[in-house]
């Protein structure tokens, strides 16, 4: 008879980052698209120690993600309107300067999340 080995700890390169149930489990992420819900994971994924100044461009979104600019414009709305995602500065496409993000699920700039996602409810049908 053998005897199993206890799971051993993964030790792969790069990294991990948190997904909280609380946020995971609410109406306003599961009221996301596919979409969105990707362009969400892109953007967990930067340092969020730069949390206030993550960049991600529609054209860098759309070919990161293998769709296209309107689905990623969509996608973008989305976290907006459900408050997961809110634009820090301005953008200049012309000298090639990507619109700036707070991500309200972290913490941003020695503050707590301001987590605004709680407050998002489903239009009335």
């Amino acid at each position: 008879m053998s005897k199993k080995s206890p799971a051993k700890r993964l030790n792969r390169p790069g990294g991990y980052f948190q997904v909280d149930r609380e946020w995971f489990q609410s109406p306003a992420y599961r009221s996301l698209s596919s979409d969105a819900r990707a362009l969400l994971m892109e953007f967990l994924n930067l340092d969020q120690r730069q949390n206030g100044h993550l960049a991600i461009s529609v054209e860098r979104a759309a070919a990161m993600l293998n769709v296209s600019q309107n689905t990623i414009r969509k996608a973008f709305r989305q976290l907006y309107d459900r408050g997961f995602l809110e634009p820090t500065a301005e953008y200049s496409y012309t000298n090639g300067k990507a619109r700036c993000y707070h991500l309200t699920l972290t913490p941003c700039r020695g503050r707590e999340p301001t987590d605004a996602w709680r407050s998002w409810t489903p239009p009335a049908r």
